[in-house]
């Protein structure tokens, strides 16, 4: 339900995207993370309730990305 995954940044372009963190384990010159990144990629049904007004539901699919600032 929900997923964590990683990204790093891409010094030819500046953008986020996925990265490869198999080395990260204290191998020289392994590459750290730059973001830890949380979804809910099914996302989760919301009803809006508002008086006297019928809205349909909807799915929320929230995603969180957090600036990875360890040394471990």
């Amino acid at each position: 339900m929900i997923s964590v995954t990683t990204e790093c940044i891409d010094p030819g372009t500046g953008l986020p995207g996925p990265c490869d963190t198999s080395g990260c384990d204290g191998a020289a010159g392994a590459r750290r993370p730059d973001y830890v990144v949380v979804t809910i990629p099914d996302g989760y049904e919301v009803l809006p309730r508002i008086p006297y007004v019928l809205l349909d539901s909807f799915r929320l699919r929230p995603t969180v990305a957090v600036p990875f600032g360890g040394v471990s």
